[in-house]
């Protein structure tokens, strides 16, 4: 019989939280009501119990705050509104009152103490799962999924709730339209977890659409700043959202850009153009998202300077029109006065060189300066003056490329290290302390700060230097701003530490899954200790042979009763959601982390000759893990028949 364990929907949760959000209304629900076709209220209820688990297991597991924050948002702001969907479309409706006393009920599916009481960080967790839990029946209230009455009925207790306005996505957008600053007001609120950061993140995505349609830049530069200040909280937005949704029409309007050298003034073009750049890139990078997961062809403007980010250019390849810029350019930052003082970006520079062709020759500039430094053509003051205006506003965004350049350039090659150093003085801090500027900054540090420590690292590990050192601290609050499945710093030395090998760590996780998932305890054990990045990992570093064979080994030494579970965790951990392209979420796909696990799921279990030469065990758990598999993979993909 086919089983639905409780390890099933917290292993996809899971890893849908795990790197970019992959909670968007179309993916989850295609998820969901394949696997719970003919069961709304066990769909309820096991997304409910998964999501608490989830939070548990992140705090037990201590990730850091912002994914503690990123699953209490998805239970407050994002688990109403899919309850609601699901409710609303079923026939009989259903009750989905029912279904949440159900899960929430003191005693029952979910428990609020998972460490004994005076062990270490209990009562901290203890009172942010409680919290998490009210603000949650709050967020219910809100969306008419609950009466006070009934949340009072689960807490046991008579609680006061407070009185939140429910917000509406097209009446926040027709606001924010007509007086764009009450976007920031919005911006904020999408760390609360009252239930509204739904209708606020399909805000956001409509504005951003209807100003890039509209070609209001002005308007649009004032918007990117406000959510350049909180990057982070782009985190919230994706979990109701696909990327393409916001960053299409912004990657368009930067691409369709018209730079007209017929105006008068030019700096303030530019300053909208890097705003809204800066932001783009900003998200792309924090979801390490290529052009292709956006949606646009790769001739376009972002496509390409993606590609060439950090690359420069020998100046036989530059087209003559592009040598000329660069040689305005140069002269531009670099000439001086009689005083010997730098005299900023004239008009003339910017009027013959549009904004996206100026940012591809970034990392050639650099390197000629560099170059020029070191040949005593360019004094250093002169260079480290020059470099200064790049911290202006208007051109900020051209740190990413140029100190993403100078972190792959070879300093010992080239003798040029004192240089780079003086460099990055000038640069890693900002040139002024009004807030759109440093957030800037902050949003560019957050960008290249990882490939620049790993290269001072480097360098100060063969040539140690004080301001080496210095520098490296600098970066230190900005390192692994990207959330994708990576392993961190020290976390495969801590899995292979308690397991022995990669491995024994694979075959650990499987076997406390099925025995977390096979106990019927009550209050429910607390899950096991897991993170999606242990199985993703395994899958990119184990030959497929070998790491298919140890899943299966696991399923042959499960007990009889256990082994449905078993093929349920095990099928759930291959068909874990990765952030790739949709396309890459099919079972047939190589390029999401444990898509060749399932190439080699799918190639062996129809292999009619393999399986006769296998154990007869082993070919029957290899045929209906392939038969799950692929049940599992082609409802993954399809488009629910749930109304959006």
């Amino acid at each position: 019989p086919v089983v639905r364990s409780r390890a099933g929907v917290f292993v996809w949760l899971s890893a849908a939280l795990v790197a970019r959000p992959l909670t968007d209304d179309m993916t989850i629900l295609s998820y969901l009501q394949g696997r719970y076709s003919d069961d709304p209220q066990s769909l309820v209820v096991d997304l409910l119990v998964a999501s608490f688990d989830v939070l548990t297991n992140c705090m037990l597991t201590k990730e850091s705050r912002q994914d503690v924050k990123i699953v209490r948002s998805f239970i407050c702001n994002k688990l109403p509104i899919l309850i609601t969907m699901v409710a609303s479309n079923m026939q009989p409706p259903l009750q989905s009152d029912e279904c949440i006393q159900m899960a929430l009920m003191p005693g029952g599916m979910i428990s609020i103490d998972p460490l004994p009481p005076l062990s270490t960080g209990a009562t901290d967790i203890r009172d942010s799962l409680k919290t998490t839990r009210l603000e949650f029946l709050q967020a219910c209230v809100l969306h008419g999924l609950l009466t006070e009455h009934t949340v009072a009925q689960i807490l046991q207790e008579s609680v006061a709730l407070p009185r939140v306005v429910k917000l509406n996505k097209d009446s926040l957008a027709a606001q924010c339209t007509n007086n764009t600053s009450k976007l920031g007001e919005y911006v904020e609120e999408l760390a609360g977890m009252q239930g509204n950061v739904g209708a606020i993140a399909g805000c956001i995505v409509d504005t951003v659409t209807n100003l890039c349609m509209s070609k209001d830049t002005m308007a649009l530069k004032s918007v990117c700043d406000k959510l350049i200040r909180r990057i982070p909280y782009m985190d919230f937005v994706m979990q109701h959202t696909q990327p393409g949704m916001l960053l299409l029409p912004l990657c368009n309007l930067l691409n369709d850009w018209v730079h007209d050298q017929d105006q008068t003034e030019f700096t303030p073009a530019y300053e909208e153009f890097a705003s809204i750049l800066l932001f783009t890139l900003a998200v792309l990078y924090r979801y390490n998202l290529a052009f292709t997961d956006v949606g646009i062809h790769g001739e376009s403007f972002i496509a390409k300077l993606q590609e060439e980010m950090t690359v420069s250019r020998p100046l036989t390849e530059l087209q003559p029109e592009q040598a000329s810029q660069l040689t305005q350019w140069i002269e531009g930052l670099f000439a001086v006065d009689e005083h010997g003082d730098t005299s900023g970006i004239g008009d003339d520079v910017m009027r013959q060189c549009s904004p996206q062709a100026f940012y591809t020759l970034v990392p050639t500039l650099f390197e000629q300066s560099i170059l020029a430094c070191r040949m005593k053509v360019l004094p250093m003051n002169t260079l480290k003056s020059g470099l200064e205006l790049l911290l202006e506003p208007f051109l900020l965004p051209s740190l990413i490329m140029g100190l993403g350049w100078l972190a792959k350039h070879s300093w010992e090659d080239h003798h040029d290290a004192e240089t780079l150093i003086h460099v990055l003085e000038k640069l890693l801090k900002p040139a002024s302390n009004a807030p759109e500027t440093q957030a800037m900054h902050r949003a560019v540090l957050a960008m290249v700060a990882t490939p620049l420590y790993h290269s001072l690292a480097d360098y100060s590990t063969k040539r140690p230097n004080k301001k080496v050192t210095e520098l490296m601290e600098l970066l230190k609050p900005h390192l692994h701003q990207q959330r994708a499945v990576r392993c961190r710093q020290g976390e495969m030395e801590q899995w292979v530490q308690a397991s022995g090998s990669l491995e024994g760590c694979v075959q650990r996780t499987i076997r406390d899954l099925i025995t977390w998932s096979a106990s019927s305890t009550r209050p429910p054990n607390p899950p096991p200790q897991h993170t999606p990045r242990t199985f993703a990992v395994a899958c990119q570093l184990l030959d497929g042979d070998k790491h298919l064979q140890l899943i299966i080994a696991e399923i042959n030494k499960t007990e009889y009763a256990n082994v449905p579970i078993a093929l349920d965790v095990c099928t759930s951990l291959i068909c874990a959601p990765a952030p790739v392209p949709m396309g890459a979420q099919q079972a047939t796909h190589w390029t999401s982390p444990t898509g060749r696990l399932r190439s080699r799921v799918r190639l062996e279990s129809s292999n009619a000759q393999g399986l006769l030469d296998k154990p007869k065990s082993q070919a029957a758990s290899l045929v209906r893990l392939g038969r799950r598999v692929e049940a599992q993979m082609s409802f993954a993909t399809q488009i629910p028949a749930i109304t959006m």
